[in-house]
């Protein structure tokens, strides 16, 4: 497959907050099925209550298509001290995107929450393979 250049016209990435629950919990939901789109709101309540990194975003970054949620990764963002300061870890979790933008999902990836290099991120809860046809998990190391 090709490298993509600019998404298509009327999709784009973007942090989100909780006025994007609702559709973000729907597209959680296709992509794992085996979790309720309730159990999907609990999770993001729960987020709101960690507190908040600097300028990093709450939940996490949506893909979108004229306004619908397609995709979706949550990102759990913690301040940890160490050795040589304070470091910024990000979790990747449940990430999801409809099977038509698929392509643009590592696009998202590198526009959205990898483009910070002083994060350290990481995934400790990858799906297993085949778990669901919509779901995307992986993990990267920068």
């Amino acid at each position: 497959m090709a490298v993509l250049g600019a998404f298509p016209p009327g999709v784009g990435c973007r942090p989100f907050d909780e006025e994007d629950w609702e559709g973000v919990a729907d597209c959680l939901h296709r992509g794992f099925p085996e979790r309720s789109h309730g159990y999907w709101i609990e999770a993001l309540t729960r987020l709101s209550q960690r507190p908040a990194v600097a300028d990093f975003p709450r939940y996490g970054f949506v893909l979108e298509k004229s306004g619908r949620v397609v995709g979706a990764v949550l990102t759990l963002y913690a301040r940890h001290s160490g050795l040589e300061g304070d470091e910024i870890r990000c979790n990747l979790s449940s990430w999801s995107v409809d099977a038509e933008f698929r392509p643009y999902a590592s696009r998202n990836d590198r526009d959205g929450h990898h483009a910070r290099r002083d994060v350290v991120y990481t995934n400790i809860s990858p799906s297993p393979a085949g778990l669901s046809g919509e779901s995307y998990s992986y993990m990267k190391a920068i």
